[in-house]
């Protein structure tokens, strides 16, 4: 009896190790919801479980990530009198390495205030798109070592503010391992009224002055004291919190039941956040809000 216990507690522990390294590579057939770098979404870089790295942003002058319409290209003109219209897209990984046999991407769409703007599709085989809460995601399938996807994109019926897609893209060596040879790249695309390009700075999340307004952070750049206004359209319960561009929580302000009004509080934030820029993240109730803020 006691070896067949100690055969079943072998069997069962293999069973688990087996069980734990499918399920945090899956994102080799299928990339896991929520790793865009967008705002409370995670990158799949170090501390997730996907890739023993860090995380590269893209720039204007450092574009390893495209996101491109297909012809015709009204797309590039702005969302003004495109709404509800669908567009061909495209995501190209355009950063090569001798140590790469497999690419993937994975790309959500939301407007400035963080809710969801349009949605996606694809009959290709190597896209697929899935669901997480209020948030689609478009992603690879089946990783190749050809860093190009195609899909359609359907724009909201109503627009009135910026959408923005988050993407991140990948370069694996494919040695089902979290190594540092990974290179994980984050983008954003800014889709504006009249315009579509890729930021060149840390996204700006623009306010929805339907539920809060007026706010202000000062002095900023922040050094030990952070001093918030802000005006509250509807009551609910209302949290504050700092976070990185990555949208981890680094500090939480407050959280409480708020009546509507103006609110004027000061924090003390000493030196417990390393210099560089940071989001001030307002909720109200399921309503979300952010202010860009330089730490020094």
């Amino acid at each position: 009896m006691k070896h067949l216990s100690l055969s079943l507690f072998f069997i069962v522990t293999l069973f688990i190790l087996v069980f734990q390294q499918s399920d945090v590579y899956t994102n080799i057939i299928q990339p896991q919801t929520g790793f865009t770098g967008a705002p409370n979404d995670l990158t799949c870089a170090n501390g997730s479980g996907c890739h023993g790295t860090g995380t590269i942003d893209v720039t204007t002058q450092n574009p390893k990530i495209e996101l491109r319409e297909l012809s015709p290209t009204t797309f590039a003109n702005g969302y003004s009198n495109n709404e509800g219209q669908s567009f061909g897209l495209s995501v190209a990984f355009k950063q090569t390495s001798p140590t790469y046999n497999v690419y993937g991407f994975s790309m959500t769409a939301l407007f400035e205030n963080g809710t969801p703007a349009g949605s996606f599709s694809s009959n290709q085989s190597n896209v697929s798109t899935q669901s997480s809460g209020s948030r689609q995601y478009v992603g690879h399938k089946n990783a190749t070592s050809t860093p190009n996807w195609f899909f359609q994109y359907e724009l909201p019926q109503t627009i009135d503010r910026d959408i923005i897609f988050y993407i991140a893209a990948n370069g694996g060596n494919d040695d089902s391992i979290a190594s540092s040879a990974d290179d994980i790249y984050i983008a954003q695309y800014r889709l504006s009224k009249n315009d579509f390009g890729i930021n060149e700075d840390p996204v700006s999340i623009a306010i929805n002055a339907a539920d809060v307004s007026e706010i202000n952070i000062f002095p900023n750049p922040v050094q030990s004291e952070l001093n918030l206004q802000f005006n509250l359209n509807k009551g609910g319960r209302t949290s504050a919190d700092i976070v990185d561009l990555k949208g981890a929580t680094v500090s939480r302000l407050f959280e409480t039941d708020m009546a509507p009004g103006t609110y004027n509080q000061q924090f003390n934030i000493g030196e417990s956040l390393n210099s560089g820029i940071y989001l001030v993240r307002i909720q109200v109730e399921e309503d979300t809000y952010f202010q860009k803020i330089m730490v020094q």
